[in-house]
């Protein structure tokens, strides 16, 4: 199996990331403006909620697809 990155070439990316978020941390200018942390929170509660009610819904929906058929059948 090959791999397109070398293990030294990942490390080194790696090291640069995080001296790249050190430095942002570090000046403040992460953590000084916190209106798009807050619309991502936002947006992943939102997304959370979402997946809760398509499985909300999809059982609910096959248990009235049961309760109709046996409707259906008792008629």
């Amino acid at each position: 199996m090959t791999y397109p990155l070398s293990v030294a070439a990942v490390t080194a990316r790696c090291k640069d990331t995080m001296s790249f978020v050190r430095r942002s941390f570090s000046t403040g200018s992460v953590g000084a403006d916190r209106r798009g942390l807050t619309t991502l929170e936002y947006g992943i509660v939102a997304t959370f909620l979402s997946i809760l009610m398509v499985a909300a819904f999809s059982h609910i929906g096959s248990a009235l697809t049961t309760i109709f058929t046996e409707i259906s059948t008792s008629l």
